[in-house]
Order: C-alpha cells, then sequence, then structure tokens
C-alpha cells in the first residue's frame, strides 16, 4: 500500500534542464522526481502529488457505480457508462496498489 496522502511536491533544487522535486506526506519524504523545467514541469509534478487522492476517489466512484449497477438490472449501466469504463477503472486501482 502506499503511504497515505496527502502528499505536497517541494522544490528542492534546480540544475540545468531540471527541477528536483521532493514529495511528503507530512515530515515523511515518500519520493523525489527530476521534472524537466518549462510548462510542464509544474503540472506533473502536481500530478505526481495529487495521486493518493485520485486513487481515493476512482475508488469511491468505482464502487458507487457498482452499487448502482446492483440495483438496477434492467440494462441501466450497460446503456449509462461507456465501454469498460468500469473494468477499466478498477484495473488502474489494481495496478495503483500493485496487485
Amino acid at each position: 500500500m502506499h503511504t497515505k496522502g496527502p502528499w505536497k511536491a517541494e522544490s528542492v533544487k534546480s540544475e540545468g534542464t531540471l527541477v528536483y522535486k521532493r514529495i511528503v506526506a507530512g515530515n515523511k519524504a515518500v519520493a523525489f522526481a527530476g521534472v524537466y523545467k518549462g510548462h510542464d514541469a509544474e503540472a506533473n509534478a502536481r500530478l505526481i502529488e495529487q495521486a493518493p487522492a485520485m486513487l481515493a476517489e476512482l475508488e469511491k466512484i468505482t464502487a458507487m457505480f457498482k452499487n448502482i449497477c446492483e440495483y438496477n438490472n434492467d440494462g441501466w449501466y450497460s446503456h449509462q457508462v461507456e465501454g469498460d469504463a468500469i473494468e477499466d477503472a478498477e484495473e488502474a486501482i489494481r495496478k495503483a496498489r500493485g496487485e
């Protein structure tokens, strides 16, 4: 299991084309990342920082849709959810958990 959030990205140093970020949970470092300078650098750091929150929300949304499916055995799920959205979400959750 991953370190519980919230996570925060802190700039450590800048060197050449890289900005080094320390990802922390409270006062514990959980990761270090070298992100390339430019418009993507801060966005990439924010994405890493928000990973625990996004995983938690994906788990809630997936469970909610599965409950809706259990209540509606009249085909509502298959008509309202595009493609394999729930299965894809469950696969992403398993991968994030290392399962």
